[in-house]
């Protein structure tokens, strides 16, 4: 019994001396112990007295405790104190002063666009990297030409982001390479300098900088800034396609149609094939079938190509039920049916292509009265089996809207046509028209509803702050409305939110 109670009482004082020693440490004004001991009495909910602690040991340059400031007035989920974004900015300075590593992370999330407290502002990233730039930082020097590069609401001529890009190439930063390369390709002021452009392409290339294998690719095929290499262009192309459906999907089409590399169809098969394969590319799977159908002899690559449409076709993608109205036509590894080849040509000219228009008018001129009758039965029977929901409708009437705008003699009726059709694929849900409704409105004169889509554009897709043109034009239309207008564009705005799908569930 005497031993527990000697154990007790040691553990007693060691408690006290602990707290002693942290008390005599937080008084000392060390900062390590302000930090410890402020997060200590946050976690015990005396918030106020931990956030004062805090204040003090960042005040004395701790990063970690400037860096859990900002994070505490940026993320209302943590439920400490209240967002504050002047608090918030104030630590984030703090903080980048005293940590670099910080500084570059909380710079990237402002050039892109994903920033919890300040979003998108990137005259505060301009702001951040241009002392750092200024001092001979190579890394901000290239990250600065880059913002200058994408925003030209902060450089309307370019010509801060060629000098910012310059030094940082000199400097063998791939990345500047690459933007200033881009950038010379197409100034917005003068002319193009494609000799100094594919220069530096070449060079940031030659860096290790990846995508700069695209752009020289091309620069090379069509003998921009120095002679036609088809062959280096070929090899630039295959390196670029190595990790990338997109590029395998251009490849593998350049191969099959000859689009300035010779045509192969043994290359252009093994590129699809690669293509396909995503399963979140559904482009390249319909591209593939449509392959396997035209250029393969083989029943069962038929059958392979059956298998890869109909599913797409079921959620509406029109260049399947083109192919799968190609595949019945013909009779490709199944026996013809030309009444069912009628209704998948039939759902496919909803896209208003005039590929699909004409398979449609010249299978239904040699069909009979009896066989129509039968594909309009197949077509009912298929509607009722794969209803078409609201956001295919909402693609559905995006391409009917874009077959207007891109028609080739384009009049006002055929553009009153075309918002109309927009209009309806974005209250259908279909994001991918804003930006056309947009383009829309500033043609028919409609000024206040072009600034609305285009909000709402941005918005929706500048996510990681690569709009920077758009947010221009946004902003040079905006300034020049007058009270009424602008007055105007604030209840549209609200008007046309409010009928989204997005913002309200009843009208999905």
């Amino acid at each position: 019994m005497k031993l527990i109670l000697i154990i007790i009482a040691f553990v007693a004082f060691f408690i006290a001396l602990k707290k002693w020693q942290r008390a005599q440490a937080v008084k000392s004004g060390d900062p390590d112990a302000m930090a410890n001991e402020g997060l200590r009495l946050i976690g015990r909910n005396s918030v106020d007295e931990g956030i004062a602690l805090l204040e003090q040991a960042a005040n004395k340059d701790h990063p970690a405790a400037a860096q859990m400031l900002y994070e505490f007035y940026t993320r209302p989920e943590l439920e400490m104190v209240p967002n504050d974004a002047t608090k918030a900015m104030h630590w984030a300075a703090k903080a980048s002063s005293l940590d670099n590593e910080f500084a570059k992370l909380h710079d990237l999330m402002l050039e892109l666009n994903q920033h919890p407290a300040f979003g998108d502002n990137i005259q505060l990233l301009e702001q951040n990297l241009l002392p750092r730039a200024e001092a001979g930082d190579i890394e901000s020097q290239s990250q600065l030409g880059r913002v200058y590069a994408r925003n030209p609401i902060l450089d309307k001529d370019g010509s801060k982001a060629i000098k910012w890009l310059e030094l940082a190439a000199a400097k063998d930063d791939p990345e500047a390479c690459f933007h200033l390369g881009k950038l010379l390709q197409e100034p917005r002021q003068g002319e193009a300098d494609m000799q100094q452009a594919r220069f530096w392409l070449t060079k940031g290339h030659q860096l290790g900088e990846t995508a700069s294998g695209g752009h020289l690719a091309e620069m090379m095929l069509q003998g921009q800034g120095g002679p036609v290499d088809k062959r280096q262009a070929e090899r630039l192309l295959i390196e670029q396609a190595k990790d990338s459906s997109y590029s395998q999907l251009t490849l593998g089409q350049r191969y099959l149609n000859g689009d300035q590399l010779p045509q192969d169809l043994h290359k252009a098969k093994e590129w699809l094939e690669k293509a396909a394969a995503d399963e979140e590319n559904s482009v390249a799977a319909t591209i593939w079938a449509g392959f396997l159908l035209e250029h393969s002899h083989d029943s069962q690559d038929h059958l392979r190509a059956k298998a890869i449409l109909e599913p797409l076709a079921q959620a509406w993608d029109l260049g399947a039920h083109f192919q799968l109205g190609k595949l019945y036509q013909q009779g490709l590894g199944i026996n013809r049916q030309l009444p069912l080849a009628l209704m998948h040509f039939e759902f496919a000219a909803m896209a208003e292509e005039a590929e699909y228009i004409a398979a449609k008018e010249t299978l239904t001129a040699r069909l009979s009265q009896s066989e129509k009758q039968q594909a309009g039965a197949l077509k009912q029977e298929y509607l009722t089996l794969h209803p078409i929901d609201s956001l295919a409708q909402a693609r559905l009437d995006l391409l009917k809207g874009q077959a207007l705008l891109y028609a080739d003699e384009q009049e006002y009726q055929e553009l009153q046509q075309a918002l109309h059709w927009l209009e309806k694929a974005a209250f259908g849900g279909e994001t991918l028209a804003y930006e056309e409704l947009y383009e829309t409105c500033l043609k028919l004169d409609k000024r206040v509803d072009a600034a609305v889509w285009l909000q709402l554009e941005l918005a929706e897709h500048n996510q990681f702050g690569f709009q920077g043109n758009l947010v221009l034009q946004q902003q040079e239309l905006l300034q020049s409305f007058t009270e009424a207008e602008t007055a105007w564009y604030e209840q549209r705005l609200e008007e046309i939110q409010a009928r989204l799908p997005q913002n309200n569930p009843a009208a999905a």
